[in-house]
């Protein structure tokens, strides 16, 4: 219980940075599904807390779930495009050492 209020204290106070940094609420949720502390668990559930504190309303449901899920895959693929020459790479190294 202790870790879930930690992780929400360290959320808020990272989310309220970010909006008075001049974030939007759309590139804060966009932002915080790119981090794997929060991935999706965390992006959506923020945005009333950043509505009521800019003092705006709250986006379209469909307009934040497309972002944090953009947000989640972009991460993604820099790791697929990397992976197959890494992989190669220590595959070439570790058969040289065994020899």
């Amino acid at each position: 219980m202790e870790t879930i209020e930690r992780e929400r204290n360290l959320q808020q106070l990272l989310a309220k940075w970010l909006s008075l940094h001049g974030w939007t609420i759309e590139l804060i949720v966009f932002f915080f599904a790119m981090v794997p502390i929060f991935e999706l668990r965390g992006a959506i559930p923020i945005v009333p807390f950043l509505a009521k504190l800019q003092g705006v309303d709250i986006p379209p449901i469909w307009e934040l779930f497309s972002l944090a899920v953009l947000g989640n895959i972009i991460p993604v693929l820099p790791i697929l495009l990397f992976l197959e020459p890494v992989s190669d790479f220590h595959r070439q190294c570790s058969s040289k050492s065994l020899y």
